[in-house]
């Protein structure tokens, strides 16, 4: 395994955990898709990014993605309590409208004396963790640290206001101030996640670890552990199959290798598998014929 694979395998095993967190109270809070309005949001910020300052650098284009991605998020929010639109229709007019803008300027970043392709930026399409330095896997862990720190100290107050935010502000709680935590640390994730799985693929990976671990536990906790698992090893199987071939994105390898824990949990899951469900109706089919026949027999 060659220096720059294990780079990429440390980085992707942090994103993972991060998004599988993160993802379960997004997923809980029922905004599976502002992630998605988000990463498709960070592309605009990525090229304004390379076309302000000229460089490269991954943490610079991230900052821009970040900029980017809460002006999307927050146009979303503005949209949903300002306006009579559907909360569809809104996320579908700042996703599509801010990811056109992004397309835009990536065309304008090709005449631009650096081209887009020599500056790496069509990559964050599909993600790319080929090119990832130390200093860029360091960044993520800093990123990764902090917000599953966070996560750890507020996670009763995400909990209560996730599940029920007219109680927790009855208690003296600020449900707003958590709801927006809540969404800096999927703007977070989502951005950092960028350069893995590029921002057309990035909310699914925030999104399928916490279904997948819905599948397998009623318990918040639980849930938020058992998603992050399930994203770091997403993330290093990706990694590890997209190194084996040259010029093979790391992104929909990552997302197809959580699809299959998906597939498999869908299908098998003593909670909420279809097999289980098959096998509890067939038991309550039973019970009924049987209690007629019991009765049938008085």
């Amino acid at each position: 395994m060659s220096y720059n694979t294990i780079l990429a395998l440390v980085g992707a095993i942090l994103l993972g955990a991060l998004c599988g967190s993160v993802g379960s109270f997004t997923v809980l809070r029922r905004r599976s898709l502002v992630g998605d309005v988000i990463a498709h949001s960070a592309l605009m910020g990525i090229v304004l990014a390379f076309l302000i300052t000229g460089s490269k650098a991954l943490p610079v284009l991230l900052i821009g993605a970040l900029i980017s991605g809460i002006l999307g998020s927050t146009l979303l929010v503005w949209i949903q309590n300002n306006t009579k639109t559907k909360p569809d229709g809104a996320l579908v007019i700042v996703l599509a409208t801010l990811f056109g803008f992004g397309i835009v300027l990536s065309r304008l970043a090709q005449n631009s004396p650096h081209s887009a392709s020599q500056a790496g930026l069509d990559s964050f399409l599909l993600g790319k963790l080929a090119g990832i330095v130390l200093q860029d896997v360091l960044s993520i862990l800093v990123v990764a640290v902090l917000a599953l720190v966070t996560i750890a100290l507020n996670y009763k107050e995400l909990k209560v206001s996730t599940f029920d935010p007219e109680f927790f502000g009855a208690m003296g709680g600020n449900p707003r101030a958590f709801d927006f935590l809540a969404q800096v640390l999927l703007t977070t994730a989502v951005v950092a996640a960028i350069p893995m799985a590029g921002v057309v693929l990035v909310a699914a990976l925030t999104i399928l670890p916490a279904i997948t671990a819905r599948f397998w536990t009623h318990r918040c906790g639980v849930m938020v552990i058992l998603a992050s698992v399930l994203g770091a090893v997403g993330g290093a199987s990706g990694v590890l199959l997209s190194s084996s071939a040259e010029g093979m994105p790391s992104g929909p390898i990552i997302i197809i290798v959580s699809g299959v824990f998906f597939t498999i949990s869908l299908v098998f899951s003593p909670i909420r598998g279809v097999v289980a469900a098959a096998r509890t109706r067939r038991l309550q089919i039973q019970q009924v014929v049987q209690r007629i026949e019991e009765r049938a027999r008085v």
